[in-house]
């Protein structure tokens, strides 16, 4: 698996108040485990009222709590005088989802009084495998779905091309495009193009994905384009913070013709990134992103069925088990056209709301969590729902009376209010 943790070592109390003896034969100092959980086992004897559990503590919450009653032959034999040694050990997969990147779980020891004494600590840090075949060592592979955008993919791939690092290959996935995708693509020397037989652009992500060899990922439209540094900024924060699945910029946004274009404030989020990101999606588009690949043995891809936010699904099941470096580089440019699919406001509420619907399961039980997800509910529902009462109105305008029954019927169900708005002003063409 690409998430690891590593053990940096494992310390006993000393002394040990209130206990007898007790030790934990794992984990060991150096293990390097490939998984969440960690398996912690052990054995603890009392100098007085009983040791009935265990707890493993991390910044003075109690993340699990473990009976002491394995049986322990060796310590019975050892301590023959404590009736209690039989069973005085203690197993558990330790789950570590959650816990900061360097991390020091304390073992404390429960007695049957109540009261708690510390058994020993676990220091340790999460980090990511990385392929360190010759072969594609430090590669980062660039991804490039395109559909009826040939137009732009001569520059998004010449911005990649244009990179600073100095070891990227370049993947277009053809995505059964109208117009000349792969002629185009040809003209750049290495540059590869795959065929994604028109499966929209997140199974197009997804073809991209499964046909390159790079340790690192960039997604990158074709309407859009990399600042030369961008790649570099991405891989060199994922170096210092090798406990991080992925590293994201911020970015500008220009006009059609490459202009800039006013961009709003972008938040450097350190802290919350789940809940944060439920309430602004302050990720934003791929592009902004350089992924470690084996984040997706983790994650299961692009998710056609969010086709319209199925990179902010993606984030949302990343960042919901795995912290990433948001970082204050520019990296990208975001283009703004008649066409992006983010334009359409029926189709970006319903799927946005999808998207956070999801995650329900994964907030119950923590109040902060589901306050964020009450206010996403919220949130997602008025920005996109303003907007799609605007996009009403000029559809009862341009008497496109098929589309404003869609857009009308999409407001009635997700933000009734904008139909009373709708209702309540008068026509662009009556004003």
């Amino acid at each position: 698996m690409g998430a690891l943790v590593e053990i940096a070592a494992v310390t006993l109390a000393d002394p040990l108040d209130g206990l007898r003896s007790g030790f934990l034969d794992g984990p060991k100092p150096g293990a390097v485990i490939d998984a969440h959980a960690v398996d912690v086992v052990g054995w603890v004897l009392s100098s007085g009222p009983r040791a009935v559990a265990v707890e493993f503590v991390s910044d003075g919450d109690v993340l699990w709590r473990e009976p002491v009653h394995v049986a322990r032959p060796d310590i019975e034999k050892a301590f023959p005088d404590r009736p209690e040694s039989a069973s005085a050990g203690f197993r558990t997969a330790l789950n570590l989802i959650g816990t900061p990147p360097r991390f020091a779980i304390e073992v404390h020891a429960v007695l049957d009084d109540d009261r708690r004494t510390k058994l020993a600590t676990i220091d340790g840090m999460h980090r990511w495998r990385r392929d360190r075949s010759p072969a594609f060592a430090e590669l980062v592979s660039v991804v490039i779905p395109c559909f009826a955008q040939a137009h732009f993919l001569g520059e998004a791939i010449e911005s990649t091309l244009a990179q600073t690092y100095p070891h990227v290959e370049v993947v277009v996935v053809d995505d059964g495009s109208p117009d000349n995708a792969a002629a185009i693509a040809a003209r750049y020397p290495g540059v590869r193009c795959v065929s994604g037989r028109n499966g929209g652009m997140a199974a197009s992500r997804n073809v991209g994905l499964r046909s390159t060899n790079g340790d690192f990922l960039v997604f990158l439209d074709a309407d859009d384009r990399l600042l030369p540094e961008a790649v570099e900024a991405g891989v060199r924060n994922l170096e210092e913070h090798p406990e991080c699945a992925a590293a994201i910029g911020t970015y500008r946004r220009i006009a059609e013709d490459g202009t800039p274009l006013p961009t709003h404030d972008q938040p450097i989020v350190e802290h919350d990134q789940y809940a944060q990101l439920l309430r602004t999606n302050w990720a934003g588009f791929p592009g902004r992103a350089v992924y470690r690949r084996s984040l997706f043995e983790h994650v299961a891809g692009f998710d056609p069925e969010m086709e319209a936010v199925a990179d902010f699904a993606l984030t949302l099941d990343i960042v919901r088990s795995f912290p990433v470096k948001s970082h204050a580089t520019l990296v990208a440019e975001h283009r703004e056209h008649g066409t992006n699919v983010s334009g359409d406001a029926a189709l970006m509420l319903t799927k946005t709301l999808a998207a956070v619907r999801r995650q329900q399961p994964h907030v119950t039980g923590s109040a902060g969590l589901t306050e964020a997800y009450r206010y996403a509910t919220k949130f997602w529902r008025a920005y996109y729902g303003e907007q799609l009462a605007t996009q009403a109105r000029l559809s009862l305008r341009d008497r496109q009376i098929g589309k404003a029954l869609r857009e009308v019927g999409v407001l009635a169900r997700y933000h009734p209010r904008g139909i009373r708005e709708l209702l309540g002003r008068r026509s662009p063409a009556s004003s």
